[in-house]
């Protein structure tokens, strides 16, 4: 598994200025998640790892993993499930930290406990 960069509260502020009470909750093997609040609704925001930026010449396809996750997403805005959180009112985009792609979006906060530290 690749190991990806992590994202602080201060570098979160930097990218997305309008977002507001920002909390780290956890980092897995895909995404760093925030809950954050803007115009008086909490939700999280999800940070994906899209890899390394690099020129043409290295053969390396970081639109594939974008594509996927736009995927992911939409199937989320299209499904009416009780089990599935509802994506938020922040729209998806990304940007560049470094030499590193990040893809965002966000999903209405649900509360309870990080599955992976239950045991």
């Amino acid at each position: 598994m690749t190991q990806f960069p992590s994202l602080s509260i201060e570098e979160v502020k930097e990218y997305l200025p309008f977002l507001t009470n920002i909390q780290y909750i956890d980092k897995g093997g895909q995404k760093i998640v925030f809950k954050v609040s803007t115009q008086g609704e909490e939700f999280v925001i999800k940070f994906c790892y899209i890899g390394e930026i690099y020129d043409e010449e290295t053969g390396i396809n970081i639109n594939s993993n974008l594509e996927r996750i736009k995927r992911e997403i939409k199937i989320l805005k299209e499904i009416n499930s009780l089990f599935l959180p509802k994506t938020s009112i922040i729209e998806p985009g990304k940007f560049q930290k470094n030499s590193n792609l990040f893809f965002y979006y966000s999903e209405e906060f649900i509360s309870g406990y990080i599955i992976h530290t239950q045991t």
